[in-house]
């Protein structure tokens, strides 16, 4: 058996840092201390650094690294702690969870729906030198407004802020420069992953993005990534890549590139271990990676903190759109953002290939989901309801309990709402329920709250052969005509119906 595989908190694994900065939460004072504690018994007890517990502080932050996990540590709970002469200062808790790593059976494990999530690097979230932008957008683009898109099939852009995720027109695709807090994302869905017993792996996506450079003046698209991961843990990501050769002389006309480049290194990295269940994040390599570079090109510089460059293939292509300084260290100011930024696949929401995904439960409802949505508490058949109090931009999937009724998934507006029109055949009580798109069982539940359905309005057909009514009868037509008509106003109907019964009846 594998040996397990934790993390801090649900979201770092068992070898990553939990990064705790005391300036996130207050203006810090200087720690002339730092060591971090777990929790016993409601007793905190201090953590002795060894083989097992590392900790690094450095310039205001302190991160603790598990390097060895078991099972039983699971739940613990840690903190971070700093003292100086002022007083003592602690951070909030982490959890440790811990589980036992998936079993890869003898013929390998075939996986759908894996999830592929990149920033690119901090150049491409920067304003460049000319123009307000440099801005991501799916599918293949020209540049222009017209081509773009913030989703194309399986590829999607999103902006994000750490906590909340919304998908950009074209009209806010710069919102990642005028908010500081915001960054902007490809995400690659329906990826198809192999995983082999010795722990090797090929995971492919479907669908082209774009990095459109200097406001869309150059922009070039990535086709079809592929990543593979050896034994040893070191991996390749490549793609299909195509562009435009821009002269910086003449900037508004494009050249398309005719040569092909399939099957390019984009990236490098190692230190990976693919888990199925959870989300793996690559660190790209760059640092000290050397490239050979046209004698007419800018010169890389190899010495001084944080030189290196992208993979040479993908140099290369960038030698014929003119981008090619971006990628690696040339003695410019904006060396220290050309490194790449780390990317994640995401496992969480897979599935193995051949199985039915677990649908949602009416039990997957309980008080501590039930959140606080806004819905009408009562609606009829074929009437459209807006349910609101949901995070903006998120993909969602609504089910009507207890027949388990979904609806075609749907994203959160901007006002935080989804609209749907309210099925028939499901009269009276039920439990509308809202849960992240593609997730199942209680943990993803957004909210829900009970709808009561009322049945389609009948309609009273006309019969032919009944007289016109006149007099009295009339009265009685139209007493009959308001019943009806009370269903969707109410008492109001009734004195209606009283004024003109008696009117025509006296």
């Amino acid at each position: 058996m594998s040996k397990p595989e934790g993390n801090l908190g649900g979201a770092l694994s068992n070898t990553d840092r939990l990064n705790k900065g005391f300036a996130r939460d207050r203006d810090p004072l200087e720690a002339e201390n730092v060591y971090w504690e777990y929790r016993n018994n409601g007793v905190w007890i201090r953590i002795n650094t060894d083989n097992n517990f590392q900790v690094t502080t450095a310039d205001g932050l302190t991160s603790l690294t598990v390097t060895d996990t078991a099972v039983d540590q699971s739940g613990a709970r840690l903190c971070a702690v700093a003292t100086n002469a002022s007083g003592t200062t602690m951070s909030r808790e982490a959890v440790l969870t811990v589980r036992s790593a998936t079993e890869i059976p003898d013929d390998g494990l075939s996986i759908d729906d894996v999830v592929l999530r990149w920033g690119i690097g901090e150049e491409v979230q920067s304003r460049p030198l000319f123009g307000d932008s440099n801005y991501l957008s799916a599918g293949v683009s020209d540049g222009s407004a017209l081509t773009y898109e913030s989703t194309d099939r399986d590829v999607r852009i999103i902006h994000s802020d750490g906590t909340t995720n919304t998908e950009p027109d074209y009209a806010s695709k710069a919102a990642h420069i005028s908010d500081a807090t915001v960054d902007q994302f490809v995400e690659f869905g329906g990826g198809q992953a192999n995983i082999n017993p010795d722990g090797s792996a090929t995971v492919d996506w479907e669908g082209s993005f774009s990095i459109n450079f200097y406001d869309g003046l150059v922009p070039f698209t990535i086709t079809n990534p592929h990543l593979e991961v050896s034994v040893a843990g070191t991996g390749v990501l490549t793609g299909d890549l195509t562009s435009y050769a821009v002269e910086m002389s003449n900037p508004n006309e494009k050249t398309p590139l005719t040569d092909l480049y399939e099957d390019v290194t984009i990236t490098t990295f190692g230190g990976v271990n693919l888990d199925p269940e959870g989300v793996v994040t690559s660190n790209p390599d760059y640092d000290g990676v050397i490239v050979d570079v046209p004698l007419d090109a800018t010169p890389q510089v190899t010495s001084g903190a944080g030189w290196g460059a992208w993979p040479q293939g993908f140099l290369d292509f960038h030698f014929d759109t003119n981008l090619s300084s971006y990628w690696y260290s040339s003695d410019g100011a904006g060396d220290p953002k050309k490194a790449p930024m780390s990317f994640n696949v995401d496992f969480t929401n897979a599935s193995r290939s051949g199985e039915q995904p677990i649908a949602p439960q009416a039990s997957d409802l309980n008080a501590g989901n039930q959140g606080s949505l806004v819905v009408p508490s009562e609606a009829e058949a074929g009437q459209e309801i807006t349910i609101g109090g949901l995070p903006a931009g998120e993909d969602v999937d609504v089910v009507l309990f207890p027949t388990t009724f979904s609806f075609d998934r749907m994203t959160v507006g901007a006002d935080d709402t989804v609209t749907i029109t309210v099925p028939s055949g499901l009269d009276g009580e039920n439990q509308l329920t809202v849960y992240e798109a593609g997730k199942t069982g209680s943990a993803n539940v957004l909210g829900w709250s009970t709808l009561t359905i009322a049945g389609e309005i009948p309609v009273v057909p006309e019969d032919p052969e009944t007289p016109v009514a006149t007099g009295s009868t009339l009265g009685s037509v139209l007493d009959s005509f308001f019943k009806v008509f009370s269903r969707i106003f109410g008492g109001l109907s009734a004195l209606f119906a009283q004024w003109f019964g008696g009117l025509l009846s006296s």
